[in-house]
């Protein structure tokens, strides 16, 4: 329906020769195909839409456009092209004194600073991003701010402050009626179980954000998100038959999707289902190729957690010299982010692999 309505204000806009009405139109053309997850289709409205623009425009239409191109960068593991975009974004609203528009560009700022594993900077960009929005009265907003601030909180490790503001975004978001955003909080819900292991409760709350994701039936990139989480509540549960269902179903959707941001994530998973099954090549190949799309991603967190699955993969095959080096390497770059579940992850592992190598002298 929205489709409907903004091709008819295109065709008002050309019959109108109205350039300031069209790049308006783009900008929603583009939002509307992002939030499908049809991110070429979505591109070419940016190209439009900034195409059309008078010369040196600056509108928030213009902005708009710019977080939204911003945005897929980021989802193609662009970040240096989407940081560009986000400040020149923001320039924008700092000159219109636009509080909406702020309000979304510290949402992509807080959204990039998760990505290269800052998560305190990140919490503080959101943070400020929930100001703008709440001094402009904007509470769809304010609801997804608290949920990524939510996000930054869970990685930190403060899982009840996580909790807090996801029944706050919640709350706000029924508040308004929204019925499609709500899915997004039960998936980070169902993260939240996962770490807790209550794996039951995970898959109730995935499952039941699938299902809304499918009603809508558009963006393969969030249905993928939630297939993978899907398969790695799986492997956690050591069932491998579900894991690789679900994990294969994700890859075909970030695929048709043409995204890269969840790609080191779900190799992982993949690593760990092939570690527990004793597929240990499989597993190595697995980890390997998620190290190397970190990397290239710029997201260092990924890298550091991908390489600690790798030490306890090269653990299992015995080269106990190996995979110290690997896990040292892995909380090195991890001391680097402030993801503390991560950090006592690999330090665990690291405790578990000297204690292994000790016990081994000992016989």
């Amino acid at each position: 329906e929205a489709t409907t309505e903004l091709e008819a204000g295109l065709t008002l806009a050309e019959d109108m020769d109205d350039d300031d009405g069209y790049v308006e139109i783009c900008r929603w053309m583009a939002r509307r195909w992002e939030l499908s997850g049809q991110f070429d289709t979505a591109w070419q409205w940016i190209e439009r839409g900034l195409m059309r623009r008078t010369e040196g425009q600056k509108t928030t239409a213009v902005a708009e456009i710019l977080v939204t191109a911003g945005l897929i960068y980021s989802r193609r593991g662009e970040g240096e092209a989407a940081q560009a975009l986000a400040n020149e974004a923001l320039e924008i609203g700092n000159q219109l004194q636009d509080n909406n528009l702020r309000g979304r560009v510290y949402n992509l700022f807080g959204h990039l600073a998760r990505l290269r594993g800052m998560h305190e900077k990140a919490l503080e960009q959101f943070q400020t991003g929930l100001v703008y929005y709440e001094e402009a009265g904007n509470v769809h907003g304010a609801a997804m701010n608290h949920n990524q601030m939510a996000n930054a909180y869970f990685v930190l490790g403060q899982w009840a402050d996580a909790n807090t503001h996801y029944q706050l975004a919640q709350k706000m978001l029924d508040q308004i009626g929204d019925l499609y955003n709500p899915a997004f909080i039960k998936n980070n819900l169902g993260q939240l179980a996962l770490y807790r292991d209550d794996f039951e409760l995970a898959l109730t709350l995935y499952q039941s954000a699938l299902s809304v994701f499918q009603q809508v039936g558009e963006s393969l990139y969030v249905q993928g998100v939630v297939e993978m989480n899907i398969g790695a509540t799986y492997v956690k549960l050591s069932d491998s038959e579900q894991a690789e269902r679900h994990l294969q179903t994700a890859t075909a959707y970030f695929e048709q999707a043409g995204v890269g941001d969840f790609l080191p994530e779900l190799h992982r998973h993949r690593a760990l289902m092939h570690l527990g099954d004793g597929q240990l090549v499989e597993a190595l190949r697995e980890g390997q190729t998620a190290v190397a799309l970190a990397r290239e991603a710029g997201m260092a967190g990924e890298e550091g957690i991908a390489l600690r699955v790798i030490g306890q993969i090269q653990q299992a095959q015995g080269e106990l010299t190996v995979a110290q080096t690997t896990l040292e390497a892995s909380l090195a770059i991890l001391n680097k982010t402030d993801d503390r579940y991560e950090i006592a992850q690999a330090q665990a592992a690291l405790t578990s692999l000297r204690s292994a190598d000790t016990d081994e002298e000992n016989f």
